[in-house]
């Protein structure tokens, strides 16, 4: 199930935004592995640093 690449000023957000709807629409179940550094990296179109500051604000919400 690709991501679409993000477009908002501050792209970790919107990585988690879409990651999100995906479980709260019930397209990706709650403890399913998210893909590879590598692969959100190429399908969000945005850079390690900003997966890896999704990843953190995602650990520091309880997710």
């Amino acid at each position: 199930m690709p991501l679409k690449p993000i477009t908002k000023s501050r792209s970790s957000t919107g990585s988690i935004d879409q990651i999100k709807d995906q479980i709260v629409s019930q397209k990706r179940e709650p403890g399913t592995k998210l893909p590879s550094e590598r692969e959100l990296v190429d399908q969000l179109k945005i850079t390690k640093t900003s997966v890896r500051e999704a990843s953190e604000c995602s650990k520091s919400w309880g997710w």
